[in-house]
């Protein structure tokens, strides 16, 4: 790309990532959309028919068939577009004074009479969907208008897609200054991605954060991790499981091994596994560019460790992995996941391409061009909508289009979950906690051909860890009742 960006989305869309909106510095917005052709790993500016929407970053963007279902997000840049006292976690951290800038952790913390506007938000209507046609040539967008349970206009929230609905949750209200949320912001929405008709699910446990993410795992079952809990007033590691069917909640414990409070991470799902890299923490002073996955049948966080190929082309012959990033982008394309842009801890966007074999856990950096000269169209097949070998594998992720290859999560039951199982055999962590099956080498790297003696083998471990957190549960529920609000 011609400059970096933090707070966009990459989506795979046929033979191509599309990158939509995103900042490119304290006060500006990207307001154009990029695809990154691969394998050759070429940008090009993408030229749009329709009605363009506005600027925006910290939105949502799905993909559901050829269409990009792009939600929410902020449309404007200044000091009141965050809010809740953690206004300079990541999403105007550049824009502070360097003495700010220099404090640590919540010595950032500023009284809310300081926040002046400098900026107002964009009106737009509640619920207004942004639809980009990847299967036009050339890609047009057009805006939907919803019914049902419509929820405010949000940023920082998550979303995703599990067949032909659309979930999200969390974010904050970009036009309201109050410091409290209300209700919805607890609950979950669900878009009829037919009909485009929200409905609203209470949630037994509400989950009051912005800066989250929710990674879909196939069923009824969605993860959710981190951002900044607004019942705490700070970056949180909270880990949840969610069933769209109930809205039953349920609390994952933490280990040694659970990634440290962040928000403005990226996650996404391989076999078994969420995976966890990047974000930023303690109010923006600290960039993180670790990696851990969930081991979601044992509800066990580990911490992966990765290795770097100096073999591979590269833009940096010094390249040691990639740098502590927030607000970055991450697609899983076939064996493959690949990490767009994000921000760096000296508040540098940047436009890098990174790598990492899911099997290996080897980073390598990209070598990417930018080519002026626009896609041209039409064409007889538009290239956005082609099914290439390397991105649509039976066995592996495609991101939120992809439903769940892996045995029974505890405390749901089996229909929650598809039946075929797969998973990556090659294993490379640190740490695990003890409660989570011991398996020998050969075990582990055969085990997905015989998925049934292993679920019967983990059933009882299962359902003690239903009744424990189902006890944590109540506990949690009665506890966070009497919380109070903090600004």
């Amino acid at each position: 790309m011609e400059f970096g960006l933090e707070g966009h989305t990459a989506t795979m869309c046929g033979e191509s990532i599309v990158v939509v909106g995103g900042k490119t510095a304290a006060f500006h917005l990207n307001a154009s959309v990029f695809s990154l052709t691969l394998p050759t790993f070429e940008w090009r500016r993408l030229v749009c028919d329709g009605a363009v929407p506005l600027p925006r970053a910290y939105h949502s963007a799905c993909l559901h068939g050829s269409r990009l279902v792009v939600f929410g997000g902020i449309t404007s840049v200044g000091v009141n577009d965050v809010h809740y006292n953690t206004y300079n976690v990541f999403t105007l951290a550049d824009g502070l004074d360097s003495e700010t800038l220099q404090q640590m952790g919540t010595d950032r913390f500023r009284d809310n009479s300081w926040l002046r506007p400098v900026m107002p938000q964009n009106f737009e209507p509640n619920g207004v969907l942004y639809i980009l046609d990847m299967s036009s040539s050339p890609p047009r967008w057009e805006s939907v208008e919803c019914t049902g349970d419509v929820p405010c206009n949000r940023s920082h929230h998550a979303a995703a897609v599990q067949g032909n609905s659309m979930y999200m949750i969390g974010g904050y209200n970009i036009y309201s200054s109050q410091t409290q949320p209300t209700v919805d912001f607890g609950c979950l929405y669900r878009l009829d991605l037919t009909s485009f008709c929200w409905k609203m699910i209470k949630l037994s446990l509400p989950l009051y954060y912005w800066g989250s993410t929710l990674t879909p795992l196939g069923g009824s079952l969605l993860c959710f991790f981190g951002g900044v809990s607004r019942v705490k007033n700070r970056e949180s590691h909270d880990t949840f499981l969610i069933s769209t069917e109930t809205g039953f909640v349920q609390p994952v414990m933490e280990n040694d091994c659970t990634p440290l409070p962040r928000t403005a991470h990226c996650t996404w799902r391989w076999g078994c596994y969420v995976y966890i890299f990047g974000g930023a923490g303690s109010v923006a002073s600290r960039f993180f560019n670790d990696l851990h996955r969930l081991y979601v049948q044992g509800g066990s966080w580990e911490a992966v460790t990765t290795h770097v190929n100096t073999t591979a082309t590269t833009t940096s012959s010094s390249f040691s992995g990639p740098p502590p990033l927030s607000g970055c982008a991450a697609v899983v394309v076939g064996e493959h996941l690949i990490l767009v842009g994000g921000m760096r801890s000296n508040l540098a966007r940047v436009s890098s391409v990174f790598l990492l074999n899911m099997h290996s856990f080897t980073w390598r950096e990209a070598e990417t061009v930018f080519t002026n000269t626009p896609l041209p169209f039409p064409t007889p097949l538009s290239p956005f909508t082609r099914k290439i070998p390397y991105s649509y594998r039976a066995d592996v992720s495609r991101g939120v289009q992809t439903a769940w290859r892996g045995e029974l999560p505890p405390a749901l039951s089996r229909n929650d979950c598809d039946s075929e199982m797969t998973m990556p055999c090659r294993v490379a962590v640190k740490h695990r906690l003890q409660q989570q099956p011991k398996m020998n080498g050969d075990e582990r790297r055969h085990f997905e051909k015989r998925p049934y003696e292993r679920w019967v083998r983990e059933l009882d471990e299962l359902h003690k860890l239903t009744a424990d957190w189902s006890n944590m549960i109540t506990g949690l529920s009665a506890h966070r009742k009497g919380a109070t609000w903090t600004s």
